[in-house]
């Protein structure tokens, strides 16, 4: 218990189900006999009993035990649809109805099968790679043969893109002191393959800051005697409008004590931008996509864990030799803050893409930023955002707001006449940058490049908010009654006549009418300023972006620079040389 028990942050840990106690024998709890094609079941093979169990995992008490003697069996990932093989002969079953769906006897041994989406089932043989539709009478179609250097490999996975356009088949052998992986990557389009070196593998569509398509992204990782290492590609040629995804290769930590542990699966959310990676004797490791970088590791099984699956809240399920069910996702929350204490830019990126809201509302103003202005007399100016500690950005009521509502700035002299915005995240709880420069920048960077546009920032008074102009004055009973010329007396009855309870009513109907009235205006005032701090927020990432691209082309120009003076300096000394070598033989 205490293992489970200790993963508290900044991940969700959760035990879903444990075997043992749900009346499966640890005997059969392994790779060859228990399968999971989704989160909603486990199936177990009990050989001895000749029995297919199939167990709900939101429900453990509902079970299903089926009197069928099978080498494998395989459930539907949404409905309850069974697939077994019985040495060649394979058979699809609605257990609803029940009926027999699809029969058919392979003219090869399936050493591996699966459901790689609701329609088809990937079959692995020997030889070659077959998908078989759900729908229709047809039987398993050929996709491709397998490579010649996945021979002798014992197959672990199959795995496909969403539009079953990529294919990898993933397998490991024994070697003398590793266990070594080995994959064949296939694409249907081009009818090429090629081995790549790794354990487990996965393809995800991923949508990168800045970019109007989602990237098709490879991503595998490999343990062999140089140590670990996760790779990620982009497989499809670049759509339109999109920046090129850089290749990434990022070391995976292994410990000594662990030497011989291996990836075993690869799941990626889309959705939240990471890699769950998850090693044979229990290990996590979360990487986020985007930048490639590791952002949490842990322990989670002190078991082999030999099955997983993807997790509808993003993350992963596993099933270790003990029968444990575990699942394992990132608590956003907690996990911006635990990134925070060492990579605090990170930490922004992802707080930005796990907030769907974070809009101008939550940006410009409300991140731990500062805000860098310039005055007539070309003097640096700071708004400080005292955004807390424990979260990227503070509540609305802690803004750049003074306490009567309207936004404050300071300054000394003159009105600022703001020329660019420059957003910096800090680890304190306080953010300030202030710069002197010599004359106000007329943008917040300065592109070397013709062809892309430039963006002035608009100008901070359309920001200016003064709550208290639009409050509205008290109005009393007194003001209604004079107003319609209604007439009481304090102490006597509220009305005298039907025609003046009349009258009161349509007062008050139509200060009623007058406060929404005002409240559509104020909420319609809000909303184009909100939108007007929204497109300031963006130009400003979108010049961020654009400084970085423009950083590493300079820095690439400058290397290749040096490279070709180190490279003229060798030929001025080998002609010197040269030179003087002839002076010698002369004489």
């Amino acid at each position: 218990n205490s293992i489970y028990e200790k993963m508290t942050v900044p991940i969700k840990f959760h035990e879903l189900l444990q075997l043992t106690n749900v009346g499966i024998p640890y005997s059969i709890i392994n790779f060859k006999n228990v399968t999971m094609e989704s989160e909603k079941f486990v199936v177990c093979r009990d050989k001895d009993s000749s029995q297919i169990i199939i167990i709900d995992i939101s429900d453990s008490t509902t079970q299903k035990r089926l009197p069928i003697s099978a080498d494998s069996a395989i459930m539907h990932p949404l409905k309850k649809i069974l697939a077994t093989k019985n040495d060649k002969t394979l058979v699809i079953f609605d257990l609803d109805k029940p009926s027999k769906l699809k029969e058919h006897v392979h003219h090869e041994d399936v050493v591996y099968w699966r459901w790689i989406d609701k329609d088809t089932i990937g079959i692995v043989t020997e030889t070659a790679v077959y998908h078989w539709n759900l729908a229709g009478d047809s039987g398993p179609m050929k996709m491709f043969d397998r490579h010649p250097t996945m021979s002798g490999c014992q197959i672990i996975n199959y795995r496909t893109d969403s539009q079953l356009e990529w294919l990898i088949v993933i397998g490991i052998s024994a070697k003398s002191k590793h266990v070594a992986g080995s994959m064949q990557l296939y694409s249907t389009d081009r009818q090429i393959s090629q081995p790549i070196e790794g354990h487990a593998a996965c393809i995800v569509n991923y949508k990168m800051d800045g970019n109007t398509h989602p990237s098709t992204l490879f991503v595998f990782a490999l343990k062999n005697e140089q140590g670990g290492r996760l790779n990620m590609v982009e497989l499809v040629p670049l759509p339109t409008g999109n920046r090129a995804y850089p290749k990434k290769s990022v070391l995976v930590p292994y410990s000594e004590e662990l030497a011989a542990d291996f990836p075993i699966s690869l799941q990626a959310s889309s959705e939240q931008g990471v890699v769950y990676l998850v090693t044979k004797d229990g290990l996590v490791h979360i990487f986020d996509l985007e930048s490639g970088k590791i952002i949490y590791s842990n322990r989670i099984s002190e078991e082999t864990i030999f099955i997983t699956t993807d997790y509808s809240q993003g993350g992963v399920i596993g099933i270790n030799r003990k029968g444990n069910v575990l699942s394992v996702s990132v608590d956003k929350q907690k996990m911006v803050d635990y990134v925070r204490e060492t990579d605090p830019d990170l930490a922004h990126k992802l707080s930005r893409r796990w907030n769907p809201s974070f809009t101008a509302r939550d940006s410009l103003l409300a991140l731990s930023t500062s805000v860098a202005m310039w005055n007539d007399d070309g003097r640096s100016e700071s708004v400080e955002s005292p955004a807390p500690y424990s979260s990227v950005f503070p509540p609305p009521s802690q803004l750049l707001y003074s306490p009567l509502g309207s936004l404050s700035i300071k300054t000394q002299d003159s009105p600022l006449d703001i020329s660019s915005i420059r957003l910096q995240d800090s680890p304190s709880g306080i953010s300030s940058v202030s710069r002197t420069l010599d004359s106000p920048p007329s943008r917040l960077f300065s592109l070397n490049t013709q062809d892309v546009p430039t963006y002035d920032t608009p100008n901070y008074e359309a920001l200016r908010f003064d709550m208290n102009a639009n409050t509205e004055k008290e109005v009393t009973e007194q003001d209604i009654f004079a107003r319609y010329g209604v007439s009481r007396t304090t102490g006597e009855d509220p009305f005298d006549t039907r025609e003046e309870e009349t009258k009161y009513r349509e007062a008050l109907l139509e200060m009623a009418n007058d406060r929404a009235e005002r409240a559509e205006r104020e909420r319609d005032e809000i909303a184009a300023r909100l939108r007007e701090m929204t497109t300031i927020h963006n130009d400003s990432a979108t010049r961020i972006e654009r400084a970085e691209r423009e950083r590493d082309d300079i820095a690439a120009r400058y290397w290749a620079l040096k490279k070709k003076c180190r490279e003229a300096m060798n030929i001025l000394q080998r002609a010197d040389t040269d030179d003087l070598s002839g002076e010698t033989r002369i004489m």
